[in-house]
């Protein structure tokens, strides 16, 4: 008997959650993923990494929007786009990678609309924003029972 029958793999899609190094200007965000989950469906977040590779600029002293979400943080959204209404998010307060661990699954069983978001938290004012180069990987799994 497989592992996995042909039965189970049909009702499992999985989602990749990935963004190559790309400038993140201050105070922007961008969608990474979007799906929609209907009743019977539980979706889960694999992992998530965050790698913040370099500040572009320099000199700056950073000036968080929300305090305690760091320099920037990725997370996952239920029918909201709103940056503190998260329903799982990795933030990062310097630079190098920082994630979930993938050895714990978060599942989401409410049916609605989730989203990944990719926020950078800096430039509440002029002289503390900054730009920066980030990456984004991770992993959605979405499973009809």
């Amino acid at each position: 008997m497989p592992l996995v029958s042909t039965h189970r793999f049909s009702n499992v899609i999985s989602i990749p959650v990935a963004l190559a190094q790309t400038e993140l200007r201050r105070g922007s965000a961008i969608k990474l993923a979007s799906v929609t989950l209907l009743a019977g469906q539980t979706m889960q977040l694999r992992f998530l990494f965050l790698n913040i590779v370099k500040v572009l600029t320099p000199g700056v002293l950073a000036d968080e929007v929300n305090t305690g979400y760091g320099l920037a943080f990725v997370g996952v959204y239920a029918d909201t786009d709103m940056a503190t209404s998260h329903v799982g998010a990795v933030v990062s307060k310097q630079t190098g990678v920082t994630g979930l661990s993938p050895f714990y699954t978060y599942d989401y069983t409410t049916p609605g609309k989730y989203s990944v978001i990719l926020w950078n938290n800096t430039g509440r004012s002029i002289d503390g924003a900054m730009d920066m180069a980030v990456s984004v990987s991770g992993a959605l799994k979405v499973v009809t029972e």
